[in-house]
């Protein structure tokens, strides 16, 4: 009996070692998964690329960062934006070498005529450059949310920012519909390892009204979605400022002292000092002005458009060019797209 009872308190011992040695290495283990979670979270957050066996460093992987002026992508940060790209030109052809002749603006283009369209694009990295860059030209009819239809694509090497040759160009022939109008051009760059993705597509969307006591202009807006949307339009007057001297910035630090501390301005407050200059509440509609949007919100069923009207009627005073930018919004308060109307008086 005495040797059953030690039979027993041994393999009490064995079980009661292997529960808690199973146990402790149930949380050891535990603990490591969380850590390797934790370790994969962080890489995500710094844009690292890993595998299941491999990590690579971001001091080994760079990403580049292709960029041109894009609309939705500044106006999803609370920035007013122009449908005026300063980053898609159009040039007139030379007949004998087929190369670039002129400079002109989108409002003077002839129908069923061929021009040069140009495209300027930029690179947010200072590390990884982009070889053999994808750029798809196109163009919508004039208005908001219309049809997109291909002028041609190719490609382009995009060198790190700073570097030669950036930023870089790319540019197509595109042959005007035969059907007078204004239409709007789209380029999108395309990368497929891009660091930021959002600021891959811009467009150019004017429409110039001589004064006639008021100016009137008339555009569709478009639903290209497969449900029922609400749309609103509002309107602003934007322009791109005049860049800041890059004399007035050293390091990081703005020339310009606080008026209250007189310290210099960098860091964070040198960024939102310099963002501010394009906050969207900034540019509303000049005293003396009046801009009558007909209708300024209505619904659209999917595939429907509306015709908006725009009259425009400025102080006797006033001569010289001003912009206006209509801005379509849907039920989310989402971007669904805008134009740019210039005046001249």
């Amino acid at each position: 009996m005495e040797n059953l009872k030690k039979i027993v308190d041994e393999l009490y011992k064995i079980f009661y070692g292997l529960l808690i040695g199973w146990l402790v290495n149930f949380i050891k283990l535990l603990k490591e998964f969380c850590r390797i979670k934790k370790h994969k979270d962080k890489l995500r957050e710094d844009r690292h690329i890993y595998t299941r066996c491999q990590v690579i460093p971001s001091k080994y992987y760079k990403r580049p960062d292709p960029m041109i002026y894009s609309q939705e992508y500044l106006m999803k940060q609370g920035k007013a934006v122009t449908w005026d790209n300063p980053d898609i030109q159009l040039y007139t052809i030379n007949p004998v070498t087929k190369g670039k002749l002129a400079a002109i603006s989108s409002n003077e283009l002839a129908e069923d005529t061929d021009y040069i369209v140009e495209a300027t694009i930029y690179n947010g990295s200072t590390e990884a450059p982009a070889i053999n860059m994808g750029v798809d030209f196109s163009f919508l009819t004039f208005g908001i949310g219309t049809t997109s239809t291909s002028i041609g694509s190719t490609t382009a090497d995009l060198p790190v920012k700073g570097a030669p040759n950036h930023p870089t160009h790319a540019d197509v022939i595109w042959r005007t519909p035969k059907t007078a109008g204004h239409y709007c051009l789209q380029v999108r760059l395309n990368w497929k390892d891009d660091a930021n993705p959002n600021n891959n597509m811009g467009q150019e969307n004017t429409n110039v009204g001589m004064f006639h006591s008021p100016a009137t202009f008339e555009f569709p807006v478009k639903n290209s979605t497969t449900v029922e949307e609400f749309m609103r339009l509002e309107v602003d007057t934007y322009t791109l400022g005049e860049p800041i001297d890059c004399n007035e910035v050293t390091n990081g630090r703005y020339v310009l002292s606080d008026r209250v501390t007189h310290k210099p301005i960098e860091g964070k407050e040198l960024c939102k000092l310099l963002a501010s200059r394009h906050n969207a509440g900034n540019f509303p509609v000049p005293v003396g002005w009046s801009v009558d949007i007909s209708p300024n919100n209505f619904v659209l069923g999917p595939g429907q458009e509306q015709l908006v009207k725009v009259t425009i009627a400025c102080p006797d005073t006033f001569t010289g060019t001003q912009a206006f930018n209509v801005n379509a919004y849907d039920k989310k308060n989402q971007l669904v797209g805008g134009v740019t109307l210039y005046t001249k008086r």
